[in-house]
């Protein structure tokens, strides 16, 4: 019996544990929307101080947390606590959607000048891009193949081969250059100092175009396109096939306003639907178990709750009745679940209070022992006396019983006087009473 009783708890603590993972993870889920709906207040509000950053994710929080308030107290049956939790909710709420559709509306305003920016820095590297191409052309063919150091060194070896010629036209000074030979090497130089000249425009409109396509117009980032223009265009769409007449910039709007309000509603009630599924998941059944039963009609009602004529009538009726015979006494087979509730357990007219099962195990035990009967197994003890008591579990998988307490007395196992039902209290009809 020890053994299956810790496989039984074991077997409970890896649900429960089950139970609690999954719980967590749902939460979590729930509670992503709130950092989220923070962290874009965050980031749209910081432009306008720290100040106003943190109000806008406080207000957040404070709209989640009493949204989630609410719905705890709905869950509990308090209806009036709960409304007065969502009165205090909506006029953060209103603000948050508010605010949250400013933030993306200037989210958008900001994209789309950046996107502005962009298109004018496109349209002016792709300006400077085909002028460089030009010159690189131009330099190309005018360079002939040469470069500038190519260039430079046959000018210098070309002096100095005919350095005779160089002296007599002055360094090719027109005024001194005369014969053929010398205007042809002072032509020759000249060349070659155009194309030196054109040879090194090439190198700085290659380096030129490089720098235009190492930008983010190019081969890098491209800024984003607004979102807001390609569903405002979309709402105006479908606002037209509805019959109403409405411009791209309403339509962007329109956008704006819901979709910043769909983030705060999001984060407010993320955590309570998140709690509210995992509660219908995983942790109702156990609830509704453990949930306490109305009060018996057995129980008296208090006198306190009584009309003043009732109290009146009862009280006479109590002084001129008759004294009532003493009602015969029922006893069960000893090492019964019912003789032992008849003996330690008596209702306690509140439905709240509990026993721990272990506990009445327990004392069934030690009775047994004193009385020299064998006990029940537990299993058997626990369903009988699940027929006379109510039974339920706690979150954690505790049983316990409630709407009952201890006698403060225990009833003997025998009355010594008075009237008595005895019945067969042999250990064969023992089982069969339970």
């Amino acid at each position: 019996m020890a053994a299956a009783i810790k496989k039984t708890t074991m077997a409970a603590a890896l649900t429960i544990g089950a139970k609690v993972t999954a719980t967590v993870i749902f939460l979590l889920i729930g509670f992503a929307f709130v950092g989220i709906a923070g962290a874009i207040n965050y980031q749209a509000s910081a432009s306008q101080g720290e100040f106003w950053a943190y109000a806008a994710i406080g207000t957040t929080v404070l709209t989640a947390a009493l949204i989630e308030i609410s719905t705890l107290l709905f869950t509990r049956r308090m209806y009036a606590a709960g409304v007065l939790m969502i009165g205090l909710a909506l006029p953060f709420f209103a603000q948050n959607w508010e605010t949250a559709s400013g933030n993306v509306a200037s989210a958008d305003k900001q994209t789309e000048d950046a996107r502005t920016a962009h298109d004018r820095t496109v349209t002016s590297l792709a300006d400077r891009r085909k002028d460089a191409v030009e010159r690189r052309d131009a330099a190309k063919k005018a360079a002939s193949g040469e470069t500038e150091e190519s260039a430079l060194a046959k000018i210098e070896k070309g002096k100095v081969e005919r350095s005779s010629l160089w002296i007599t036209s002055g360094s090719c000074n027109p005024a001194f250059t005369s014969t053929r030979a010398e205007i042809k090497l002072c032509g020759d130089i000249a060349a070659l100092n155009a194309a030196a000249k054109a040879a090194k425009a090439y190198v700085a409109a290659v380096a030129e175009i490089d720098a235009i396509d190492a930008k983010s117009w190019n081969t890098g980032t491209i800024a984003a396109q607004s979102t807001s223009a390609g569903a405002g265009a979309t709402i105006k769409v479908f606002a037209a096939q509805l019959g109403h007449t409405m411009t791209a910039e309403q339509g962007e709007r329109f956008f704006e306003y819901q979709r910043g309000g769909g983030l705060e509603l999001a984060a407010a009630i993320g955590p309570s639907v998140a709690s509210l599924l995992a509660w219908l998941l995983f942790w109702s059944k156990d609830d509704k178990a453990a949930e306490a039963p109305k009060p018996r009609a057995s129980v008296p009602v208090s006198v306190s709750a009584e009309k003043p004529v009732r109290r009146l009538v009862s009280f006479l009726s109590g002084v001129i009745a008759s004294p009532a015979k003493a009602a015969p006494v029922v006893s069960y087979p000893i090492g019964s679940a019912r003789e032992f509730h008849r003996r330690y357990l008596e209702p306690s007219g509140n439905p709240a209070d509990k026993i721990a099962a272990g506990a009445v195990q327990k004392r069934y035990a030690e009775d047994c022992t004193r009385l020299r009967v064998d006990p029940l197994e537990a299993k058997a003890f626990s369903r009988a006396l699940q027929d006379l008591v109510q039974y339920g579990k706690t979150a954690g998988g505790r049983p316990y019983y409630y709407g009952v307490k201890w006698r403060d007395v225990p009833l003997p196992a025998v009355t010594p006087q008075g009237p008595r039902v005895v019945v067969d209290n042999t250990p064969r009809q023992a089982a069969a009473w339970g």
